[in-house]
């Protein structure tokens, strides 16, 4: 949606100790509330995004934009799961280019290590923990299989940042991987 004129740029946000997940706003951007705060200026508002897994996040947002009187006329949407689908057509109208009955959604930019649970940003910097941290519960890898998939994970990542360097490319841009420390 190059051409709206707002944009909300939101991420789960997990604390690296605790595991703890809330919704705020993606790194390097204004604050959860400023962004919802630029939509008063309008009496109703569609939301579009790749896709949604459970449909929490995007009831919750739904529900933070109506408290600032704003109308959420609409859900669009790339891809959903039966049960978000459901969740959010009970509340709003819906579209959904692509509906499936999915057992697990993980992007391979998790897998490769250059994205995975956001952490706030430090010194301007994005933070994140890549998802090999907890892959049996955030990609749902069965305890057997974990530390082969990590290993596989982990040397993929090393590869393409390699290929990256070699290219000239800042590799700084992706973002600092941390440690989780919270409950596996």
């Amino acid at each position: 949606m190059p051409n709206a004129p707002e944009f909300l740029e939101i991420t789960r946000e997990t604390n690296p100790v605790t595991g703890e997940v809330r919704i705020a706003e993606r790194p390097g951007n204004k604050s959860l509330e400023e962004q919802i705060n630029a939509l008063r200026g309008y009496k109703k508002v569609s939301l579009v995004d790749v896709g949604a897994f459970e449909g929490d996040t995007i009831l919750e947002i739904c529900g933070r934009i109506e408290k600032e009187g704003v109308e959420v006329d609409g859900v669009y949407l790339g891809f959903s799961s039966e049960i978000a689908n459901r969740k959010i057509c009970d509340r709003y109208k819906s579209r959904v280019l692509n509906l499936f009955n999915l057992y697990e959604w993980i992007e391979l930019r998790d897998f490769f290590g250059i994205d995975g649970r956001n952490v706030r940003c430090e010194d301007g910097r994005k933070m994140f923990i890549p998802y090999w941290e907890n892959l049996i519960k955030w990609a749902s890898i069965p305890e057997e299989n974990e530390r082969e998939v990590r290993e596989l994970c982990i040397s993929y990542n090393q590869k393409l940042f390699c290929l990256l360097e070699e290219a000239g490319q800042d590799i700084s841009k992706t973002g600092k991987a941390i440690s989780y420390g919270g409950k596996r």
